[in-house]
């Protein structure tokens, strides 16, 4: 029997997001037993998995056998593509096993950080700096600064200054951006005078 287990245990694997577990399982131990390994599907090409073994091997007084599977990231829009492990084993003594598992391999969607600078009028004495992500996979931290501090994050409203934030997926992917806090509280003076 086949069977899989995926990162975020959903049944699907992102393009360049970790590695689902196949695990195929024989009747009884015995002696070796080599497994072939076949992948299909619409769509899916040689070129959507990172190197896939076309044979595993359960060795002998085992009764299954465990390894990786990742999917290439590449920038071709393809959608939800179902990819099917078909495991074939043919016995000492003749007979033919086959079982096979599906699941669905995805593109992954570029984090971007939604956040704009503070501009203030020197009239508060700390502000709240937000953030919001879209893309990415599965569940966001933000940090903030350079101890990478958890949201919500308050920097101080009276002077100006620069805080990056940094978003990390369950892919894992990390990205960074500064977000500018103006004061407001520059005294400008005047070259003339009148």
């Amino acid at each position: 029997t086949a069977s899989v287990s995926t990162p975020l245990d959903d049944g699907t694997l992102t393009e360049g997001c970790g590695e689902a577990l196949v695990t195929l399982t024989r009747p009884s131990s015995g002696d070796q037993a080599d497994i072939q390994l076949t992948y299909t599907g619409p769509g899916i090409t040689p070129g959507d998995l990172n190197s896939p073994p076309a044979q595993v091997t359960i060795p002998a007084g085992e009764d299954h056998v465990t390894f990786p599977i990742s999917a290439v990231r590449d920038t071709i829009t393809e959608g939800g593509e179902t990819l099917t492990l078909i495991a074939s084993w043919t016995s000492n003594c003749g007979f033919t096993l086959v079982d096979s598992v599906s699941l669905t391999l995805l593109d992954y969607t570029p984090m971007d950080i939604l956040a704009g600078d503070v501009w203030l009028h020197c009239d508060r004495d700390s502000v709240l700096l937000e953030a919001a992500v879209k893309g990415c996979l599965g569940k966001v931290d933000l940090a903030w600064g350079d101890a990478e501090l958890p949201g919500p994050y308050y920097a101080p409203g009276m002077e100006n200054g620069s805080y990056t934030v940094t978003a990390t997926d369950q892919c894992p992917d990390t990205v960074q951006m500064q977000v500018h806090v103006n004061a407001g509280c520059d005294i400008m003076i005047p070259n003339v005078i009148t």
